[in-house]
């Protein structure tokens, strides 16, 4: 979605956004994730059949391979559109990165897996 369709999207997309900073253990606020889209710091990607069933962010690595990572998604029947997730692969190789990761909680890696992702690492968290 283009930065300039982001508050009209907003009162739509505000459950996603809370669920995006509840799960962040502090790290995000809801106004930090709108800032990051608002300044192109991260992306968002909406899961539409009628009404938004999904959402995710995904952002974009200062790396050698400027890997576009997957950090958050959140929705309703992801079955039905987990297979989006190539439109966003393709979108990393259209802008030139070589490299794709989701972040993500165990339960998507079935779906994911379908799609080429393989579990690589294991991230584990403490709050301090």
């Amino acid at each position: 979605m283009q930065v300039g369709e982001l508050d009209a999207v907003l009162p739509h997309i505000s459950w996603h956004l809370n669920s995006f900073a509840e799960r962040s253990n502090g790290r995000l606020t809801v106004e930090d994730i709108t800032d990051s889209l608002r300044a192109g710091h991260r992306q968002l990607w909406l899961a539409v059949d009628g009404a938004i069933k999904g959402a995710a962010l995904t952002e974009v690595a200062n790396d050698r391979a400027s890997t576009v990572r997957l950090t958050q998604g959140a929705g309703e029947d992801a079955a039905e559109w987990a297979f989006l997730i190539e439109g966003i692969m393709e979108w990393a190789r259209q802008r030139g990165s070589t490299a794709f990761e989701a972040v993500c909680r165990p339960g998507w890696e079935r779906y994911f897996k379908k799609f080429g992702l393989k579990k690589t690492h294991v991230v584990m968290e403490a709050t301090l």
